[in-house]
């Protein structure tokens, strides 16, 4: 009840607060205010937009190591080092920014992707002794809702040449770790062994941008976390990355595409009840940005 009660506390700090616009230059400012920072043109109306749908394309590269605990055997390591024919996986993933206020944005993003490899040598994992060549699989699905809190002053709204944020939200990571193949000390014996666990992940952060011309900007975000999760687990984690956006030519009506390239590099480590997993994604990304 308490993690609930602080669960919702945190939330509720990030949620837009409405105040009565007596001074009408700022009614002004938030009338040509652009909330997502398009670029500023020479010609044509800027047009507000509250809606932003992302479709982004992701390769991604894992290194870790993980620890499952399992009797009768006791538990090894089993490395990323100890699996051949890992290779970078490619993965789809889309998010939605809303804009909730005068200054606050909200994000709610999903993706999922999995890795897969055979071991070199024979490990033990959640209680089985796998022989070499043994598959192994790594499936990782992400859950994220945040909220953005815009810190600049009001003057520099119009001029729009950067961004600051405050950031928080939760990030929902469901991991499903497998092994299958012939167990050590048998000729025959095929076992399946499972391991699945969801982690829901407090963090805060910052993220920022500037313009570096009429069509182009730089962004970048530093996310961190090192909060108690459910069931005896802790979580540590970190995000950062950057990238550049390119507006798409503009007409009337403003820019209505982007297109967004970045890099992005992600580390959780976790750990609870004898068992740990440490693992890093490292990600180039391809975006395409429908404002709407």
């Amino acid at each position: 009840m308490k993690k609930t009660i602080l669960l919702l506390a945190f939330l509720f700090g990030f949620m837009p607060v409405y105040a009565a616009d007596d001074d009408n230059s700022i009614v002004d400012n938030r009338q040509h205010q652009d909330i997502f920072a398009n670029a500023i043109t020479s010609y044509g109306k800027p047009s507000d937009r509250d809606f932003n749908f992302q479709l982004y394309f992701k390769k991604i590269k894992l290194d870790g190591d993980m620890k499952i605990k399992g009797e009768p055997h006791a538990p090894e390591t089993v490395s990323m080092s100890n699996l051949s024919n890992l290779d970078d996986e490619y993965a789809i993933g889309s998010r939605l920014k809303m804009a909730l206020g005068y200054k606050t944005i909200g994000e709610i993003s999903y993706i999922q992707f999995e890795h897969s490899g055979n071991l070199i040598s024979p490990k033990a994992f959640n209680g089985y002794k796998l022989k070499t060549g043994a598959k192994f699989n790594m499936k990782s699905r992400f859950l994220d809702v945040m909220f953005k809190q815009k810190m600049n002053k009001d003057e520099e709204l119009v001029n729009d040449r950067y961004d600051s944020f405050l950031v928080g939200g939760i990030r929902t990571l469901n991991t499903i770790l497998t092994a299958r193949g012939p167990q050590t000390g048998t000729t025959d014996r095929y076992v399946y062994a499972n391991w699945e666990k969801t982690f829901p992940i407090l963090y805060v952060g910052v993220d920022g941008g500037m313009k570096l011309g009429r069509d182009t900007k730089i962004n970048g975000h530093l996310l961190f976390s090192s909060f108690p999760t459910t069931d005896g687990y802790d979580a540590q984690m970190y995000d950062m990355g950057a990238n550049f956006t390119f507006d798409f030519p503009h007409n009337n009506f403003g820019n209505i595409l982007q297109l967004e390239l970045g890099y992005n590099n992600e580390k959780y480590d976790i750990d609870g009840h004898g068992n740990k997993i440490n693992f890093k994604l490292s990600a180039p990304y391809a975006s395409l940005n429908l404002l709407f």
